[in-house]
């Protein structure tokens, strides 16, 4: 599954997960079965992987097309103060 999703054999996945301490490279959460699951992240134009995430933080890339400007417009967004008052 690895080599055909990633392109990396099990052994590579693992010093990958080595290198991490076998955390999300983003939100830093661990491994939990049924809870948190890490995968390989790869970059969508060279095919190359990047890392490892966790799903939720892999789809969150994919959701904004590995656009940099599009994440950090995002951040700044969430950064801002809340200008609506809830009903």
């Amino acid at each position: 599954e690895l080599r055909r999703v990633a392109g990396i054999s099990v052994a590579q996945w693992e010093l990958e997960l080595a290198r991490c301490g076998r955390r999300c490279e983003i939100c830093l959460q661990a491994e939990q079965d049924g809870v948190v699951r890490l995968v390989p992240d790869h970059d969508h134009v060279s095919g190359a992987v990047r890392g490892v995430l966790c799903e939720r933080r892999n789809l969150a890339l994919g959701g904004f097309a590995d656009s940099p400007e599009r994440l950090s417009r995002a951040a700044q967004y969430v950064s801002q103060p809340i200008s609506v008052e809830a009903a």
